[in-house]
């Protein structure tokens, strides 16, 4: 979505809070931190770090804000499965921002429950830790067009035999276009998440897209969009999903977010939701 006084596009939500992909591997249901080999995962350390890099050596320090943000939400669904899963999670983020680029680390807290036939079982602690930075690659032109990009690394922080992850990790990159035409934005999105293996699964990688729609006020925007990616269970179907979310200024120093989530196929949650307060620095 369109970049307002201090935020990236909003329509980048990959990676950006736990994703609940279920899979069967002779245990619970687990929130998948996909996997990588040692090769792979020194490659993405070295694909963040460049970006890192460049974004903050380009821009003076100055020139940007610190943030912390505080977010709660949920997820709730089948994923086209016979297990039924609720995830709760509080997530802390921690951030710096420019009106060109944004880089945050995020650590959330994951209380998950799932249901197979008589039997529920529930869950709770650290989820894999994601880094994050996004930024243009074309500044907003006179025509109103403009081009970002997102880098990001899953860390595998989350506790395996708990079933909260899988031990290894995952990093992707993402474009998203927007046009802007008066009040309104209309944004583009596609990316892809490199997934290695585990010694229990074997998983390819991910493609997402995604169409949005958003339209700013004074101290407010209203989004709507549909976002969709491959599925990482050969026999459900491709998770789509519909969000309505906002974003809105409470003066200089806070702002609040909003999101609300309908899955359209059976591979997606049912429904979810979400909820962040964000303390600029």
């Amino acid at each position: 979505m369109r970049n307002n006084k201090y935020g990236m596009p909003r329509l980048i939500k990959a990676m950006q809070t736990p994703e609940t992909i279920p899979y069967k591997n002779d245990g619970p249901l687990c929130l998948t931190g996909k996997g990588a080999s040692s090769g792979r995962f020194a490659l993405a350390w070295i694909f963040f770090l460049i970006w890192l890099g460049l974004a903050l050596f380009c821009k003076p320090a100055n020139a940007g804000r610190a943030y912390l943000e505080t977010e709660t939400g949920f997820q709730s669904g089948d994923f086209g499965t016979t297990i039924d899963s609720s995830l709760f999670y509080v997530g802390t983020r921690l951030g710096f921002l420019t009106p060109d680029m944004d880089i945050n680390v995020t650590v959330p807290y994951l209380y998950q429950t799932y249901k197979t036939g008589n039997v529920r079982e529930t869950t709770s602690g650290i989820g894999d830790i994601v880094l994050r930075g996004s930024g243009y690659l074309v500044s907003e032109t006179d025509g109103g067009f403009s081009l970002t990009g997102t880098l990001a690394l899953k860390l595998p922080t989350a506790d395996k035999n708990k079933g909260l992850g899988t031990g290894e990790a995952d990093y992707g990159g993402f474009l998203t276009a927007n046009q802007n035409l008066s009040d309104f934005t209309f944004s583009l999105m596609s990316g892809l998440i490199v997934v290695g293996d585990t010694k229990e699964e074997d998983f390819g990688n991910l493609f997402l897209y995604g169409v949005g729609v958003s339209r700013q006020f004074e101290q407010s925007e209203l989004y709507l969009s549909l976002e969709g990616s491959q599925t990482m269970i050969m026999t459900t179907d491709n998770p789509l999903v519909l969000n309505l979310g906002f974003f809105h200024l409470l003066g200089y120093d806070y702002s609040l977010k909003g999101n609300l989530a309908l899955g359209l196929s059976n591979g997606a949650a049912d429904y979810g939701g979400d909820v962040s307060l964000v303390r600029f620095f």
